[in-house]
């Protein structure tokens, strides 16, 4: 505790100097010291924690910079003092502690220099790295810190010395070389924008300058090495390294491209090298007739590379390179007029449409779309493409055309839940939907065609591809099909659409549950109190499963109110379990149906409650309208006695 006791001291000027600035207040500063004790005592521990080490850090971290947004906002005017460099000084502390301990965790030797690097301190940053190589130098992630570091503050030649020293530890390090070719890269850029700058002075400077300082050796270096000496000196040893596959990718963007591919030299069978040799003219400035000619002639080079391999293992991979460039620019968009424009989806649906029901046409169409299955094949194909792709328009066409030539059920449910996964925007509703809908599926008879217009062969054809086939969707909707629905459409990216496609499946759920359980009560003749059991489950399997509107409460409501069985008292007892829930979502109208519900049913005492208790959570405007109910409930029930009390509530 002496250690504690101390570290609370050395804070104790900093604290009064906050005050006297009016940056924190007593209370303030009395909860830091409970926060910062409670910290100083986990670092103590005979066994430390890294985390412990840590969250005191956030925790300063958080605290300065609630400082200087106080000290901004107040623009205190007074000179500087020691608060407003403690907290940070206070930081590094914490660090250092926490490596005296942890000298061997590289994470928290990166933590440190990253936040030595936020807050500006330069010298500290170089002093922290050179001690982290010093006990990691095989760890690539610190050469490189420490020379970005450099070069962030305009020392290329250090940040070359520290890369080439990491390369000579950890040749084998990927890290290591693409960060060596990226720093000779920005060498590259200086020096041109340095010559480009020069460039603009006069010519008789210029010449007088070349007349003095020039130097003919001197200028054939600066040539090559804006020809891309050093990037392809560091290739080269890049490649000796065994490392050329993924190097190659950050070579790829190369300002001076053709200059700088050594790969195939150092491993001219390598399939690797072989595309990098093959595509280095693949620039992404080309276009036109320039792209044209470099990818013909990238994939000749390819072709000829595998042609000339060995049937071995090293003709598999060349042949794996070159299937791999053939399917990358395959997938990449080249240019807009080498493209067809996409059909609009209303055209795309029209099209389904009209050759879905015009079937005695057919045969005068051509060979593609003369048959059902040449009608299904163009839907498909509508319906894999963009735009069309997640159109509900298209997709309806698409599904109608399946219900009346596809071969089989299966197929049909196939398209339909591929439909459901795809469409998107309006219309989507209507998509889900389409299964549900009761309605009977016929493929169309042969039509009478005249024979001076079709051949014989024609008709025997249609005859034999227009046979009958009748499935009927049944007029009830299984209630495994809409428990899956229900699931499935919860998943939907757009919430109106969502939310509204919920509601309307959960609604026919509502209804396919509610003759469910009513044939399970009859069937097993239940008792009165067990029935209305199973009726108080699927409410609550509604609730628990869905998210149930006002508008599905009501029709649960309302199934129940018509679904009465021989005990009042039972059905009360489930019509009350709707109640509390449909109150949750609108208070009004469940109170109103609730109260008059109880009114016809000879219980006008309970609803007169039901109302009462409702203007304690219903707002002023609400309970007018629950009482508004209720007083034409009374009146049409002709219970004169009731009424003076139907809005007194006495």
């Amino acid at each position: 505790m002496e250690r504690v006791q101390f570290q609370l001291e050395q804070m104790l000027p900093e604290l009064k100097d906050l005050v006297q600035k009016g940056l924190f207040t007593q209370k303030e500063v009395k909860q830091i010291m409970q926060k910062r004790t409670a910290f100083e005592t986990a670092l103590v521990r005979r066994i430390p924690k890294k985390a412990d080490f840590l969250r005191y850090a956030t925790y300063e971290m958080g605290l300065e910079a609630l400082r200087r947004k106080r000290a901004e906002r107040l623009s205190p005017r007074t000179p500087t003092s020691v608060s407003d460099y403690a907290l940070v000084r206070r930081q590094f502390q914490i660090f250092e502690r926490a490596l005296k301990k942890f000298k061997g965790d590289v994470a928290l030797w990166i933590q440190y220099i990253q936040v030595a690097k936020k807050e500006g301190a330069r010298a500290l940053v170089g002093r922290i790295t050179a001690r982290a190589l010093q006990l990691h130098p095989n760890v690539p992630a610190l050469y490189v810190l420490a020379a970005s570091h450099e070069l962030e503050h305009l020392s290329p030649s250090s940040a070359r010395a520290l890369l080439q020293r990491g390369l000579r530890l950890n040749a084998d390090s990927v890290e290591m070389w693409r960060e060596d070719r990226s720093g000779r890269r920005k060498t590259q850029r200086q020096k041109k924008a340095k010559d480009d700058m020069e460039g603009e002075l006069d010519s008789e400077d210029v010449d007088m300058v070349d007349a003095e300082d020039g130097n003919p050796e001197d200028e054939a270096a600066r040539r090559e090495i804006m020809d891309g000496a050093i990037v392809k000196a560091a290739i080269s040893s890049a490649v000796k390294a065994h490392f050329d596959i993924p190097l190659t990718h950050v070579a790829s963007r190369c300002p001076s491209r053709s200059s700088a591919w050594p790969v195939a030299c150092h491993a001219p069978s390598d399939p690797a090298a072989i595309k990098l040799s093959a595509t280095r003219f693949l620039t992404p400035d080309l276009h036109g007739e320039a792209l044209i000619e470099a990818l013909k002639s990238a994939s000749e080079q390819l072709a000829a590379a595998v042609r000339n391999s060995d049937a071995g293992e090293q003709g598999e991979r060349v042949a794996d390179v070159y299937a791999e460039f053939i399917e990358e620019w395959c997938r990449k968009e080249l240019d807009d007029s080498l493209q067809r424009p996409a059909a609009s989806p209303a055209l795309c649906a029209a099209s389904i449409r009209l050759l879905a029901a015009h079937v005695h046409l057919h045969a005068c169409l051509p060979p593609h779309c003369n048959t059902p299955a040449g009608v299904l094949r163009i839907a498909r194909k509508y319906t894999s493409r963009a735009p069309a792709s997640s159109s509900a328009r298209v997709w309806l066409a698409r599904l109608d055309a399946e219900k009346q030539l596809a071969n089989s059920r299966a197929e049909v449910d196939d398209a339909w839940a591929t439909a459901r996964g795809a469409v998107q925007g309006d219309g989507t509703t209507d998509v889900w939907l389409w299964g549900l809908q009761a309605r009977t599926w016929t493929r169309a008879p042969t039509p009478r065609v005249r024979r001076h217009n079709i051949s014989r062969y024609a008709i025997c054809s249609l005859a034999l591809h227009h046979r009958w086939l009748t499935i009927s969707l049944s007029h009830h909707v299984p209630r495994a099909s809409a428990q899956r629905l229900l699931r499935d459409s919860q998943q939907i990216r757009d919430a109106v659409a969502c939310g509204a496609l919920h509601e309307t499946l959960l609604l026919r759920y509502a209804r396919v549950t509610q003759e469910k359980v009513l044939d399970r009560i009859r069937a097993d003749a239940l008792e009165p109190a067990a029935a209305a059991d199973v009726r108080i489950a699927r409410v609550r399997q509604i609730a628990r499963r869905y998210l149930p509107s006002t508008d599905v409460w009501q029709e649960v409501f309302a199934q129940e109110a018509e679904a009465e069985g021989r005990d009042a008292g039972e059905n009360a007892k489930v019509l009350g379990v709707v109640y509390e829930f449909w109150r949750q979502k609108e208070g009004a109208r469940a109170a109103g149906a609730w109260a008059v519900w109880l009114l016809k049913n000879g219980r006008g005492q309970e609803g007169k409650e039901v109302v009462v208790r409702a203007r304690s959570w219903l707002g002023a405007s609400e309970s007018e309208e629950v009482e508004r109910q209720w007083t034409a409930a009374v009146e049409g029930s002709g219970d004169g006695a009731g009424e003076d009390e139907a809005i007194s509530g006495e």
